[in-house]
């Protein structure tokens, strides 16, 4: 097994470079990155991902269990080698200390997703290779039906998470701009009012103010804006230099981990591991499937953060909404 564990990291290196140089860090990472200026959006994107990395386990081990079904002597040395990697970037998500400088957690979100990502891919080849359409199709419906049955909770968590950044976002902007609402951060907690209506209301509440206040208002918005865009060329700064190197040095880690622990030999089944389910959330009403996939579906969209304000060309202020994809891919199917 260690030898087959040194073969398959070697390998990844290679797959780490051909993906690595061909994309670098896709604007899609960065967008989702931007998100660690605040606690709670590092909570929350870390929490999607987190949801998304359990839903690959549990179709990597409905998947492992299919081929020993089918030949008890089949050799999954590979696909578990996979799945034990993919436990400890959740080992690793579960001791992030939220306090830490913004731009160290923007950076190991990046890598975490990015080895997810390979590991997700990986498995996804040897799945295409030893599966008929038929059997993807039996194995995803298991993985569905798995996962009804799981109420791990995760759902909630992450549209509760959502809820509160979209609050958070929105009564930060609210005292940037010197702007009284009373209770409509609140709102957002409680899901009286959806981040589109907040948005409305901002909007609304801009358009009321006096000249002179919306001068005002439009610069300081300027100067949130200006810094949002000087911590967010760090984090790329800081996660691009030697990226390929810092995702090589976690394959090496994490070998070195199997190999004191002994865990090569795949860990069983995680029991209660379970995924956020589905949904768009694209707003703070609605929960999206936080980038879950199924076992040989399509990647599925992580529930936006929302926005909960707007820009706007007269200078007045607002900014965009922060949302994208924490998915780490499938475990099957066409990536």
């Amino acid at each position: 097994m260690k030898i087959w564990k040194t073969t398959a990291a070697i390998l990844m290196l290679f797959l780490l470079a051909a993906s690595v140089i061909g994309q670098a860090i896709t604007p899609e990472d960065a967008a989702e990155a931007s998100m660690m200026d605040m606690q709670i959006g590092a909570e929350l994107r870390f929490t999607q991902l987190e949801a998304s990395i359990n839903r690959n386990i549990l179709a990597g081990e409905t998947i492992i269990k299919e081929l020993i079904a089918q030949d008890p002597d089949a050799d999954v040395s590979a696909y578990q080698v996979i799945v034990d990697d993919l436990r400890l970037l959740l080992a690793e998500i579960k001791k992030i200390d939220y306090s830490a400088d913004p731009k160290d957690l923007a950076e190991l979100y990046i890598l975490i997703k990015t080895d997810a990502r390979e590991f997700t891919a990986e498995f996804r080849s040897h799945v295409n290779s030893g599966f008929s359409d038929a059997v993807k199709s039996e194995i995803r419906q298991k993985v569905r039906n798995l996962i009804q049955t799981r109420n791990t909770g995760e759902l909630d968590k992450i549209r509760n998470m959502i809820r509160e950044y979209n609050a958070v976002k929105l009564q930060s902007m609210l005292n940037t701009l010197g702007i009284d609402a009373p209770g409509l951060a609140q709102k957002i907690r409680n899901s009286e009012v959806s981040s589109e209506d907040a948005k409305t209301q901002l909007k609304s509440l801009v358009k009321n103010m006096k000249p002179q206040e919306k001068k005002e208002a439009g610069m300081k918005a300027m100067e949130q804006t200006a810094k949002k865009n000087v911590y967010q060329k760090a984090v790329l700064s800081q996660t691009s230099s030697n990226l390929l190197q810092k995702l090589a040095e976690r394959t090496e880690t994490r070998q070195m981990d199997q190999d004191r622990d002994g865990s090569g030999g795949g860990q069983g089944s995680t029991g209660s591991t379970g995924s956020a389910g589905s949904g768009n959330s694209g707003s703070a009403d609605s929960a999206g499937n936080s980038g879950s996939t199924d076992s040989t579906g399509s990647s599925g969209n992580t529930g936006s953060s929302g926005s909960t304000s707007s820009g706007s060309s007269t200078g007045s202020a607002g900014s965009g909404s922060s949302s994208g994809n924490a998915g780490a891919g499938s475990l099957g199917g066409k990536r």
